[in-house]
């Protein structure tokens, strides 16, 4: 099934886990968590986070630390659960604010000035905005990066683990 990772019933509750890992950013200093809106990387150019063909309803997002910089040698895993229902609607509430929609993300995103780095940035408040990453190819993703504290505080659960 799509976006479908893991399923589990606890307290008669369903959990359809997608499971979302940030493994380019091993060093723990990551402080955001991407989500993708739009790729230019499929037919219908419809990023993970919008595809109403996912079947989630609920996102982990996984952060992994490792002190050798080695993806086989973890030190420190952090798991946020997060439901899907609430993020999405705290998203879609900021980018409704400034009648930004899937159909017209593009177009917004062009507007934006390059920056150095080959990104396009748009700030929506103090912990999310879209970035628009011309120089990630082929995908060429817009995505929504939200600050992790403020993942932190809307979780439904956080598991931190070291080894």
């Amino acid at each position: 099934m799509a976006g479908l990772d893991v399923s589990l019933v606890k307290n008669g509750i369903w959990y359809l886990v997608d499971e979302k890992a940030a493994i380019t950013r091993l060093d723990g200093n990551l402080s955001t968590f991407a989500f993708e809106l739009y790729t230019s990387n499929n037919v219908d150019n419809i990023g993970w986070f919008v595809n109403k063909k996912c079947k989630n309803n609920y996102y982990s997002l996984i952060y992994l630390t490792s002190s050798a910089n080695n993806i086989q040698k973890i030190d420190k895993i952090e798991c946020i659960l997060l439901n899907k229902d609430r993020i999405f609607k705290a998203v879609t509430s900021e980018l409704n604010k400034r009648n930004i929609h899937f159909n017209n993300i593009l177009d917004v995103m062009d507007n934006i000035p390059l920056a150095s780095n080959g990104k396009k940035y748009l700030r929506l408040n103090k912990y999310m905005k879209i970035v628009y990453s011309l120089n990630v190819i082929p995908e060429k993703p817009i995505n929504i990066v939200v600050d992790k504290q403020y993942l932190l505080s809307i979780a439904d659960d956080v598991l931190v683990k070291e080894f």
